[in-house]
C-alpha cells in the first residue's frame, strides 16, 4: 500500500500529490483485509488536509480520508485598571466551523451569557485560511487585578484549552509640579 496526500490548488484538474511513507501489514484471510499504518510525527495546522489517500497497488483500492491538525493561540494582554479589553484565541488547521467554543475563569467557572461583565464571540469560520478566532470583551470595572481566562475550544469531541493572561497595571498621576525655565526638570509616571 501505498499513502498520498492530495492537496487541490485551484480547480480539479490542479492536483497536487505528495507521496507519504506508510507501513503495511500482512494481508488478514480471517478478515479479508490489509491494513498500512501512517504514522505523522510531528503534525502540525499546516499539514491539515481534505485529502489523504492509501492506495493499495496490488487490489487497485483506495481509501479517502482527511487529516485535521488543531493548534490554538492567544496572546496575552495588557490592560489599565478598570478598562474594557478584548483578548482572542486563534484556531488553525480547521477543515470546518468547530463544535464549540467556551470561555473559563481561572478558577475553571464557565462564563456564560448570563454574566453581564463579560461578552463571548466563538467567531466565524473562514474556509480559505482555515481558522476561526473566538473573543472575550471583559466590561469596564471589573479589570482591577491580574488574571487569567481560558479558551475551550471542541472540534469531533476533542476539548482543547489555551490560557490567556490579562496583565491589569495602574496609571498613577505626581502631584502637579512647578517648572522652572532654563533647569532640568524630571517628570515620573508611576
Amino acid at each position: 500500500k501505498q499513502w498520498y496526500q492530495r492537496r487541490v490548488r485551484g480547480t480539479e484538474d490542479d492536483r497536487k500529490y505528495v507521496s507519504l511513507t506508510g507501513v503495511p501489514e500482512a494481508y488478514d484471510d480471517d478478515a479479508r483485509t490489509r491494513k498500512s499504518t501512517l504514522t505523522l510525527s510531528s503534525p502540525q495546522a499546516s499539514d491539515t488536509s481534505d485529502s489523504i489517500e492509501c492506495y493499495d497497488e496490488t487490489i487497485g483500492i483506495s481509501g479517502v480520508m482527511q487529516l485535521e491538525v488543531i493548534e490554538t493561540s492567544a496572546g496575552n494582554q495588557e490592560v489599565v485598571s478598570g478598562a474594557e479589553t478584548v483578548i482572542s484565541c486563534d484556531v488553525t488547521g480547521l477543515l470546518a466551523e468547530l463544535d464549540t467554543v467556551a470561555w473559563e475563569k481561572s478558577t475553571g467557572d464557565p462564563i456564560t451569557a448570563e454574566m453581564t461583565d463579560y461578552e463571548v464571540a466563538a467567531g466565524s469560520y473562514n474556509a480559505e485560511t482555515k481558522t476561526q478566532t473566538s473573543t472575550l470583551t471583559v466590561k469596564n470595572g471589573i479589570n482591577t487585578a491580574d488574571a487569567e481566562y481560558k479558551c475551550a475550544v471542541t472540534r469531533n469531541g476533542q476539548t482543547r484549552k489555551t490560557s490567556v493572561h490579562l496583565n491589569i497595571f495602574t496609571i498613577t498621576p505626581v502631584t502637579p509640579m512647578k517648572a522652572t525655565t532654563s533647569v532640568a526638570q524630571t517628570l515620573t509616571c508611576n
